[in-house]
């Protein structure tokens, strides 16, 4: 290393176009530019699901069926009704969200 207006370089080479002299207080640190893009992404999907988080709803289904082929096999035959039925339990104005 060398020193740059007083302050010690941690890598060689002198100082490049895209390099900035920095100083940093106890506990900062600096992250590379794939640590920093990393960082951002991570950010934006935390914020994103931050957003889009609701609640979680527990929809209780009671069917009764001979055995575990008869409930499969009712479930498959009935599998675009009971995708409504839970979406509409989650949805804001349904009595189950309501009753919360």
């Amino acid at each position: 290393g060398g020193l740059v207006g007083g302050l010690p370089r941690f890598h060689s080479g002198g100082l490049a176009a895209d390099e900035r002299v920095a100083i940093l207080q106890t506990r900062e640190r600096v992250l590379s530019r794939e640590q920093n893009r990393m960082f951002e992404d991570m950010y934006a999907r935390v914020m994103k699901g931050a957003q889009e988080s609701r609640p979680p709803v527990i929809v209780n289904m009671t069917v009764q069926a001979m055995d575990a082929d008869s409930f499969n096999s009712k479930i498959l035959e009935a599998r675009d009704a009971v995708a409504a039925a839970v979406m509409a339990a989650t949805s804001d104005n349904h009595p189950v969200r309501r009753a919360r």
